[in-house]
């Protein structure tokens, strides 16, 4: 089989030359699975020198016709050989194959398009009515080694109108959850909460009926109320991604918020991090966390890029780098020379293409924690002791819900 591609105005056009058997049925199917997570979703197979195919192609060609369509896109073919069309239409399946596959993706003359350096940025309709605030529980000035003692958890509720981000975990009260304090992450009714164990096995419960998942957090960012903001954004760049400090700056940008809570559901180009070795309840007095040498054994840092060519899921608190942002403990610089301050965490899920078009944001975490993998969850951060280089986490492209915080 010989396989060469071309791009036609927003379509992929695969040219297809030989058998389509057994033998080469995975080389067609991973050309496929590289095309979608290259951005391609509508793509148009000519199949003319095509001359011959089995079940085993047959097969193929279905599941490539269900993954595009799961993500609203289609798969059709042109120009099919006399094997290819006596098969399908003996199969019964010539029809599916025969036309465009129409997309369930409904065009909206309510969005925009522009561009911020090389990233696009598809922005839809804000709806300004809808309110978001924020608390602070805990105090994160606990972790600077600024003041001592314990200052215990608070229980978080987990409900579809919450978003939170900080250090916690899942138990009954302050006492069980000792040793197991770790990076959080919540939105939409879904946790997920990292233990600092050697194992460093990352967890989650999921709202169902009538329950509600909680978490004993030390400190965090809890927000509470509907997003007002919809948007979606692709790199231009070739095999790399956008970066977490762009696309921060550009969000503030595009929004004019001040400071914004912030959900993200990306194809990652691999991820700058850092999780807690220990429980930082463990702390003795005067030990700093985040300081030279005490650092080396509370967190483990990625030291390169990690979770390449993974979903992720992003929560953060957004803050333009004014005098306010400076003041607040629970922000940070987003990366070198940045318009914008931070705190982002991040849990990685296996590789999956990202529906097109409007997205729930329910829904979408509903579908990834059924079909994906848990990999393992992060706090995200700039890598800054190259003096010449800043390695910051970077994405492809993804659904972003934002609201500004009251």
């Amino acid at each position: 089989m010989k396989l060469s591609q071309k791009q036609l105005d927003g379509t992929l056009e695969l040219t297809i030359e030989g058998r389509m058997d057994a033998q080469w049925s995975y080389h067609f199917s991973s050309e496929i699975e590289n095309a979608i997570h290259n951005g391609h979703h509508d793509i148009q197979l000519d199949m003319h020198d095509v001359s011959f195919m089995s079940s085993a192609g047959i097969r193929v060609l279905l599941n490539s016709y269900k993954q595009l369509k799961a993500i609203n896109g289609s798969l059709f073919i042109i120009h099919p050989s006399d094997p290819v069309k006596t098969i399908l239409d003996m199969s019964g399946l010539m029809a599916m194959f025969k036309a465009k596959s129409s997309s369930s993706q409904t065009p909206s003359d309510n969005t925009t398009k522009t561009m911020k350096g090389d990233t696009e940025f598809e922005v839809f309709a804000s709806h300004p009515e809808n309110k978001m605030t924020c608390r602070m529980v805990g105090n994160p000035e606990l972790l600077q080694g600024i003041h001592d003692g314990d200052g215990g958890s608070t229980r978080v509720a987990i409900q579809k109108s919450t978003m939170a981000l900080g250090l916690g975990a899942f138990g009954e009260d302050h006492e069980s959850c000792n040793d197991l304090f770790g990076e959080v992450l919540a939105a939409a009714g879904s946790a997920i909460h990292l233990p600092p164990t050697a194992a460093g096995t990352p967890d989650y419960m999921l709202s169902a009926g009538a329950f509600t998942p909680e978490v004993q957090m030390l400190y965090a960012a809890v927000c509470e109320g509907s997003f007002s903001d919809f948007l979606r954004f692709e790199t231009c760049r070739d095999n790399k991604g956008t970066t977490l400090s762009h696309l921060a700056g550009s969000l503030l940008d595009l929004s004019g918020y001040k400071k914004a809570a912030v959900v993200m559901i990306a194809e990652s180009a691999g991820l700058i991090s850092a999780s807690l070795r220990q429980s930082p309840t463990k702390r003795s007095s005067g030990e700093a966390l985040f300081r030279y040498p005490d650092v080396r054994k509370w967190l483990s840092f990625s030291p390169e890029r990690v979770f390449d060519r993974s979903l992720s899921f992003v929560v953060g608190i957004l803050s333009g780098n004014d005098a306010e942002g400076q003041k607040d403990p629970f922000l940070r610089t987003v990366g070198r020379d940045s318009s914008a301050l931070g705190h982002f965490h991040a849990a990685a899920f296996s590789y999956s293409p990202i529906t097109r078009g409007k997205l729930s944001l329910e829904e979408t975490l509903a579908t990834t924690f059924e079909r994906q993998t848990l990999q393992g969850v992060m706090h995200l951060l700039a890598d800054r002791r190259d003096d010449n280089a800043a390695m910051e986490s970077e994405f492809k492209r993804g659904a972003i819900w934002m609201g500004a915080l009251q």
